[in-house]
């Protein structure tokens, strides 16, 4: 019998991502399946592999309990503690900590203030939690609007975090490295985005950025 494989989406994603319909062709066995459709019966497959979940930001708790439930009964690709730890950027902690080198990030809680030198010069301000930019911004010297930004977020009662925006990007963009196996397969080149080809609005130019899980 041919294993099944789920290639989990979300109900609210009514085009598959352009990746996807390159991928399905080379998959027979597998299918778009949407982690939010309560129909679904995960037992009936062998893996279910996280791809276009991008409605998890907005309903966490909610797909944090579907992903622990489901991996009972498939295997979860990434494993569930992986997916936990990824989907709320406060693992950059994690990362220093054990040496690697991140991005200087301050995380302030809901009900916490932040020392206004960090809303000073070039910064980003985002929640900790979040996929395509949404609610990501980046402010030239404009505390004021930093600040504002940063008690917009706590109001919706999310944690924020606080980047120097790294002048660099726009000189030479990010590049991605990907992992298959604990082996170095490919990379991908990113141009910058959120100091280039979008409004300014509040003092804050907004735009996509990376995609979290």
């Amino acid at each position: 019998m041919t294993a099944r494989i789920a290639i989990v989406t979300t109900v609210d994603l009514a085009v598959p991502d352009a990746d996807e319909e390159l991928l399905l062709p080379h998959l027979p066995e597998a299918e778009l399946v949407a982690w939010d459709n309560p129909e679904v019966d995960w037992a009936s497959y062998e893996v279910a592999i996280l791809r276009s979940t991008w409605n998890y930001t907005e309903r966490l708790p909610e797909f944090l309990e579907w992903a622990s439930r489901i991996s009972g009964v498939t295997r979860l690709v990434n494993p569930l503690e992986t997916v936990v730890w990824n989907t709320d950027k406060r693992y950059l902690d994690d990362l220093a900590a054990r040496g690697l080198p991140v991005v200087p990030t301050t995380f302030v809680e809901p009900g916490e203030t932040a020392d206004a030198a960090l809303l000073t010069g070039s910064v980003v301000v985002k929640p900790s939690v979040g996929a395509g930019s949404a609610g990501a911004a980046l402010f030239h010297d404009d505390e004021a609007a930093a600040a504002a930004h940063l008690a917009s977020l706590h109001a919706d009662g999310r944690v924020a975090m606080i980047q120097p925006y790294l002048s660099q990007v726009d000189e030479v963009g990010e590049t991605a490295l990907i992992y298959l196996g604990g082996k170095f397969s490919h990379a991908a080149r990113k141009a910058a985005i959120l100091s280039r080809g979008m409004s300014l609005v509040h003092g804050a130019v907004r735009g996509r950025e990376d995609r979290a899980v």
